[in-house]
């Protein structure tokens, strides 16, 4: 599909960048930027503005089913998942210094501060 409405062009980069364009959609606005710098700035333009945005919203901690899920499907054949949580490590000196970005205990290793 050629984009070369100015509204359609101008909704669809903002809609790309809102993330709620979704499927076919998507993979063939993506296949377009690839060709077409002016549609990349329209891109570009969209992040620049609604970028701030991205400051306004509080973190969302994820269930353990969306963790696993990711765990399963980058796992490495033969090796056993150690779980994501446990790949950052902690610098605190004491247990209850160690906590996720939420202020929650957390399975990890313990590093000594530097």
């Amino acid at each position: 599909m050629k984009y070369t409405n100015p509204q359609l062009r101008e909704a669809v980069a903002a809609e790309y960048v809102l993330g709620t364009l979704q499927g076919a959609a998507r993979r063939r606005f993506e296949r377009s930027l690839k060709d077409d710098p002016r549609l990349r700035q329209l891109v570009a333009h969209w992040q620049d503005r609604l970028s701030p945005l991205d400051e306004l919203a509080e973190p969302v901690r994820p269930p353990a089913r969306v963790w696993r899920r990711i765990e399963e499907r980058i796992a490495v054949p033969g090796r056993r998942s150690r779980g994501a949580v446990d790949l950052l490590p902690c610098h605190g000196n004491r247990e209850q210094d160690c906590g996720d970005e939420y202020g929650e205990a957390r399975s990890h290793r313990h590093e000594a501060p530097s």
